[in-house]
């Protein structure tokens, strides 16, 4: 994909936001296979990422959350972006002297379900609760409108 096709998705086609998610998973991967295996990007090409990156969360940090009140605060990422480039996040949230609480990925549905019958609710508790029991069950994500 060229310039003009990037330029296309984001502000021409929707959902937007599943797009650049794609591309932060791609970038971060890519990213991780330099560190681990100097695969895939020329030590030019690496070093003009990671400072293009790092720049972006400076930006992001001094225009967005320095607008905010974050003294005593600490901030807290989730999904693709903040797992795949949390060190950078930090080390701009570092520099402007914000502390972060995490970065993880999670799960948000893009819908809902309402659930009305009482059958159904003591099913999908009963199964979330069986599943919250399981040790060998780490993390449980629904679109249940509880």
């Amino acid at each position: 994909m060229d310039y003009a096709g990037i330029i296309d998705r984001v502000y021409r086609q929707s959902l937007a936001n599943r797009f650049l998610a794609s591309i932060s998973t791609f970038v971060g991967e890519l990213l991780q296979g330099k560190e681990e295996a100097k695969v895939g990007l020329t030590d030019e090409e690496y070093k003009l990422l990671k400072e293009m990156l790092l720049q972006v969360y400076r930006d992001f940090v001094s225009h967005i959350l320095c607008s905010y009140s974050l003294a005593e605060d600490a901030v807290g990422f989730v999904g693709s972006i903040a797992f795949y480039f949390q060190k950078f996040i930090l080390a701009a949230m570092e520099e402007a002297g914000i502390p972060m609480a995490s970065a993880e990925v999670t799960m948000i549905p893009q819908t809902y379900v309402e659930l009305t019958d009482a059958k159904d609710i003591a099913n999908i508790q009963k199964t979330l609760d069986m599943l919250d029991d399981d040790d060998d069950v780490q993390d449980v994500y629904h679109n249940w409108d509880e």
